[in-house]
């Protein structure tokens, strides 16, 4: 069944309403400093009218101005739980549309839990499968259930996962073949030979050599094209990654855009900007090198925004020098450490 929605204001909403419009006129009223019997009872009164009208108005409109099912409390979501799985019960929730009812129901009995819907039941079966198969458990299978109690309904995800694959192969391509003084550029690719396969591990190892290759001067390096393919009854995966890293780069020339605060003038130059970066011309560049330079910049207490940037070469350029742009726009500071260091 689908969740009804009802919409429009209680009784109890609209006298909530009414009592926070008169505890505002009354602290609008009311003095600061309050002397007198008068004063103290006009801001004792605002109060505890603000306090009345939150009591009245938190039920009505924070909690239905969700939804309102239309379903009996037999058919309302009162737990869920998963058998059978090795992911935390946090991850899974997360993919999950189906959702138990909030602290406050719970609690302080406020607002409502929302229905049972089977065909969403289906669908977040299937998201929890999709989830299993991104970890390894590629033969993953997920049956939903519903056991209804007068006071509410208890969903069970049941989880098959079925055997777990393992990474037997890591092939690497298209990586430099100037030396890394850290290892070779594949090596925590290869560590990944013999472990259970998970994407999300697989693709944060992927990462880790984008930025390796991105500080040894390989600017223009991307995400791998990249190969996977499954043996289902052996559970086992062969991947394979092609790098395109290109020529190692130099740093070119260094732009500086200053947008001073309006209606002052700026107070720095472009050489005091690059010279507080640390950033130097033609030396090999490093991507690491650039967020060292915001954090410089920053601790400067002279500017509310630092952007360091590559510019994108004309087609017709073809040789090793990678252009900057560093943006800043000044602080309304008194007095900024802008020191040589």
């Amino acid at each position: 069944m689908r969740d009804g929605v009802a919409l429009g204001r209680t009784g109890r909403e609209i006298a909530g309403v009414r009592l926070m419009r008169w505890a505002l006129h009354e602290f609008i009223r009311a003095p600061l400093r309050p002397r007198g019997v008068e004063g103290r009872r006009r801001v004792v009164g605002a109060c505890v009218r603000s306090v009345l009208s939150l009591v009245l108005l938190v039920p009505a409109g924070a909690i239905s101005a969700q939804v309102t099912a239309r379903c009996e409390q037999p058919d309302r979501v009162r737990s869920i739980s998963y058998s059978g799985s090795e992911i935390d019960t946090d991850d899974i929730a997360t993919v999950l549309a189906t959702q138990g009812p909030s602290f406050f129901t719970r609690v302080f009995r406020i607002g409502s839990a929302p229905c049972v819907d089977s065909m969403e039941l289906e669908l977040d079966a299937l998201r929890i499968a999709v989830l299993h198969r991104q970890r390894g458990w590629f033969q993953a299978m997920v049956t939903p259930s519903v056991r209804r109690e007068p006071r509410g309904s208890h969903v069970l995800f049941a989880v098959t996962p079925g055997r777990r694959a393992t990474i037997r192969e890591v092939t690497a391509g298209g990586l430099p073949s100037e030396p890394s003084r850290n290892g070779p550029w594949e090596e925590s690719l290869r560590e990944l030979e013999g472990q259970v396969f998970d994407r999300v591990e697989v693709q944060a190892v992927t990462d880790r050599v984008v930025a390796r290759l991105r500080n040894a001067g390989y600017a223009r390096t991307g995400q791998p094209r990249s190969e996977v393919v499954i043996d289902s009854a052996a559970a086992l995966v062969d991947l394979s990654f092609t790098f395109d890293s290109g020529m190692p780069m130099r740093t070119g020339n260094i732009i500086v855009d200053i947008t001073p605060v309006p209606r002052r003038e700026a107070r720095l130059d472009s050489a005091d900007v690059v010279r507080l970066s640390r950033l130097q011309s033609g030396v090999r560049y490093r991507e690491s090198d650039l967020l060292a330079a915001q954090r410089a910049l920053y601790r400067t207490e002279a500017f509310r925004l630092v952007l360091i940037d590559t510019i994108t070469p004309p087609e017709e350029r073809e040789d090793s020098t990678l252009d900057l742009r560093i943006t800043v726009a000044e602080a309304r500071t008194r007095s900024a450490r802008v020191g040589a260091g």
